[in-house]
């Protein structure tokens, strides 16, 4: 099959901003060269686009597609389709080739794709007609994978929804099923959090609630990518949209977060969320946070963003929370039955999330597993 130059099928643009210029629950995505975007309040692109990450510390170019408003960091290549040609096969294209991008970056401790690089890359020439019969079927899987990631967001809305009107806003249900605070709840002045709670609850110290491992790298000669040893995740550049996507793993793993433990990263950015899908290894960027409750734990790390951001405004990517900082943070204790009566409720929301992200993994798998052989003409699609 002839071949024809990547950019004669594209034109490609970067970002400008810096990777910490996030901001939580921002109205855009902000495209970083992590495997999810993050939220950012201004937008320069108002695309169809692709999102190539232009480095990474493992040589592992993520690649995202958005059509409409976003924002991009400096070194994440914003692509998008010339006339004649179909933006998902340029995207499929560009997939089946990352290990060949990886293979020929460059830089030793963090791996970087140039210009010059994308601009000596090659992919099948196709008709119109070649090109959207091919991507028809990988196209349904990815439209289903983001349905189910809509339904987590939406789930993840409403633990939030919730969590803020029991534990911030203190109107969880009083012993006649009322508004507790909205009703009359008396509250009292608590030194440590600087405001009133309710009778019965208190202050404690992160470490008295939540069980925090700080996380602590393998050794690089451990590191492998054929699923040798165990699942390593070393940052928040591991994160998904919920869970973090393999890609490592390590036999000789030093630090450990159980199954369903909050991933919290504490390096730039600090405060970004995942939750573990199994146990696994993780690194010096992150924390592994357990408690009984994933829900509450995610729901008190997330209500805790203003101070991560105290770690984030110096205007740098090196921003860092350590061990002290976080363990001796104090959070609010509310009383036990009101504590568990938010897990009974949570619990089956928490286990519908899992349930569906595991459904997102098994369809990644096989897109995965279909992608080159549909690319590389070892599998047809039929009429």
């Amino acid at each position: 099959m002839s071949k024809i130059k990547l950019l004669d099928t594209c034109t490609i643009r970067t970002g400008k901003l810096d990777s910490n210029a996030s901001i939580e629950n921002g109205k855009y995505p902000f495209f970083t060269c992590a495997p999810e975007p993050l939220h950012i309040d201004t937008f320069a692109f108002d695309e169809d686009a692709i999102l190539l990450a232009g480095n990474n510390a493992q040589g592992n170019f993520h690649l995202q597609r958005y059509k409409g408003k976003f924002n991009a960091y400096q070194r994440t290549y914003v692509i998008t389709a010339k006339e004649g040609w179909n933006v998902d096969y340029i995207r499929y294209s560009i997939e089946i080739s990352l290990n060949h991008l990886k293979s020929i970056s460059q830089g030793s401790q963090t791996k970087f794709l140039t210009m010059s690089m994308l601009d000596d890359f090659y992919i099948d020439k196709r008709t119109e007609k070649e090109q959207e019969h091919l991507i028809s079927v990988l196209k349904a899987i990815d439209d289903k994978v983001n349905l189910n990631k809509q339904i987590n967001d939406n789930l993840q809305h409403q633990l939030k929804l919730l969590y803020d009107y029991w534990f911030t806003q203190f109107d969880f249900p009083n012993e006649n099923g009322k508004p507790y605070r909205a009703s009359g709840g008396a509250m009292v002045w608590n030194e440590q959090l600087k405001r009133k709670i309710p009778v019965n609850w208190k202050a404690e110290m992160l470490s008295d609630v939540f069980e925090v491992t700080m996380g602590s790298s393998p050794t690089g000669d451990s590191l492998n990518d054929n699923n040798n040893g165990i699942e390593f995740y070393q940052g928040s550049t591991d994160f998904g949209s919920l869970y973090p996507t393999e890609r490592i793993y390590t036999t000789a793993p030093i630090r450990y977060a159980k199954q369903q433990d909050v991933l919290l990263s504490v390096r730039a950015p600090v405060g970004a969320l995942n939750i573990a899908m199994n146990n696994c290894c993780i690194g010096r960027g992150l924390a592994a946070i357990h408690h009984e409750s994933t829900a509450y734990t995610w729901c008190t790390l997330k209500a805790l963003q203003p101070f991560f951001d105290i770690f984030n405004a110096n205007g740098t990517t090196f921003g860092a929370l350590t061990s002290d900082d976080l363990k001796n943070h104090y959070i609010i204790s509310p009383d036990n039955d009101v504590l568990q009566a938010f897990i009974r409720i949570s619990k089956p929301i928490e286990e519908k999330m899992r349930v569906i992200s595991k459904e997102i993994r098994q369809l990644s798998t096989l897109r995965d597993w279909l992608l080159p052989m549909l690319m590389n003409g070892q599998a047809t699609i039929s009429d």
